[in-house]
């Protein structure tokens, strides 16, 4: 199983040999890695290899341009695909003429470290700051906009250097950059909520909802079509449209200066994202699978 991806030389190069190493009648598995997945299958149609490619949860910002409609028409004759949410199917299926048969809802999950967070059911913390992290998709300029025009509230931000938007931080921001998962989740878990702003409509940021959800902490987020899979606006948190820093603005206020709101937001989310365990994500896998005559 592959994992993470990027349009770029060296995935594209990985991917020729994964086809080369293929074996008869082995299922390819590739989890949150489009072009990659999409690579294989075309170098396996290249080389004459029957072989059929799983993309788990596939992703993409909607851009399409020939080139990529060409590759993914190809790599859809050998090629299967997850979706998180029933509308980025349409999405994909109309902008690039793929068949709908080739796609399957399968829900983000929880995965080990969400057993983990569960497991030690860690007392709840509240540090009185809003926390926002991760690097896929986030909308960092509207992150800094709305902390400036927020002065009364602690913001804490972790990011990845690279790419980071070179702007005046406002003083009530704390950003930490490229940090580890314990100092990251360490962090998430002391907030009082989580605002996770998203620069696509389709997905982005789920991992860390799913956190601060498993932490009980409210969650503020841009109303995209993955997020509004696991995010119901007003009753397991706030949705706000896209690219909107005074919606933003408006639903932090509203968490931050009503406990009771941001206590039952949490606990609304938490017991929704339990039940996306391990076991349901491999459940509903091995339904499609045998539905589809794999051989598992």
């Amino acid at each position: 199983m592959q994992r993470q991806g990027g349009w770029k030389l060296l995935r594209f190069v990985r991917a020729i040999k994964i086809a080369l190493r293929t074996k008869k009648d082995e299922i390819v598995v590739v989890m949150d890695d489009t072009p990659t997945s999409v690579f294989i299958s075309c170098t396996l149609s290249v080389i004459g290899k029957k072989n059929k490619v799983i993309c788990l949860n596939m992703m993409d910002s909607l851009a399409p341009n020939f080139a990529k409609k060409v590759l993914y028409r190809a790599a859809f004759k050998r090629m299967y695909a997850s979706v998180n949410n029933q509308q980025i199917m349409g999405l994909y299926c109309s902008l690039y003429g793929l068949p709908k048969d080739r796609f399957f809802y399968l829900p983000d999950c929880i995965s080990n470290w969400g057993m983990k967070i569960l497991q030690r059911n860690d007392t709840l913390e509240c540090g009185g700051y809003i926390f926002s992290g991760g690097s896929t998709f986030r909308d960092w300029d509207l992150f800094i906009d709305v902390a400036w025009k927020l002065p009364q509230y602690k913001f804490v931000g972790i990011a990845r250097k690279t790419g980071f938007p070179k702007k005046q931080l406002p003083s009530n921001v704390e950003m930490f950059f490229d940090v580890g998962e314990t100092t990251f989740n360490d962090y998430l878990k002391k907030c009082s909520v989580v605002f996770m702003p998203i620069n696509v409509k389709t997905q982005g940021g789920q991992i860390v909802i799913f956190k601060g959800g498993l932490y009980r902490k409210a969650v503020v987020t841009t109303d995209t079509a993955a997020i509004r899979t696991y995010i119901e606006d007003g009753r397991n948190g706030l949705l706000t449209p896209f690219k909107d820093s005074q919606s933003a603005i408006e639903a932090l206020n509203k968490v931050m200066e009503n406990d009771d709101l941001r206590n039952n937001f949490g606990n609304e989310l938490h017991d929704d994202i339990k039940q996306l365990t391990p076991t349901y994500f491999v459940d509903l896998l091995t339904d499609f699978l045998k539905k589809k005559d794999f051989k598992i």
